[in-house]
């Protein structure tokens, strides 16, 4: 027995649509980060520590400072972006890059193969990397070398 056809809209595969919703997650993201005050997330509840790992060590664990070193971007402030998390501007990027996703995967359909695939997988699990080397050596910076951008959290 066969199947129909199915009559799906141009742009319809899974792989576009998935582009799309990266699409408006990248934009949800950027839009916020703009919205937010520049000087980061407010807080509801004053001593609540929003990561867990700094309110049992009061070391920063490597994202810590990622959310408002994003933020600061958002509202050009670049000193402030890299003092806070480096890691900032190379997400920053892919969330810029991301916008774009659907009109890439259309222009280049070579982007939706399998060993562009691989190139993100590997991508995204080198910056992972990258970032846990980076919060280590920052967490043995701050244990030589206290300062007031970690004690104030």
């Amino acid at each position: 027995m066969t199947r129909p056809p199915e009559n799906r809209l141009p742009g319809s595969s899974p792989r576009s649509r998935s582009a799309v919703l990266v699409a408006w997650i990248c934009a949800a993201l950027l839009g916020l980060s703009w919205l937010l005050p520049a000087e980061g997330v407010p807080r509801f509840l004053p001593g609540l520590d929003t990561c867990a790992f700094h309110a049992a060590t009061g070391l920063p664990c490597p994202g810590c400072g990622l959310t408002r070193a994003f933020i600061a971007l958002s509202h050009g402030r670049f000193h402030t972006a890299w003092a806070l998390h480096p890691f900032a501007y190379p997400l920053y990027a892919c969330c810029l890059a991301g916008l774009g996703a659907p009109w890439l995967l259309r222009r280049y359909p070579a982007l939706s193969g399998p060993h562009a695939a691989w190139a993100l997988r590997w991508s995204a699990a080198t910056f992972l990397a990258a970032m846990m080397v980076f919060g280590t050596w920052r967490m043995v910076q701050v244990l030589h070398h206290p300062s007031p951008l970690w004690s104030q959290r």
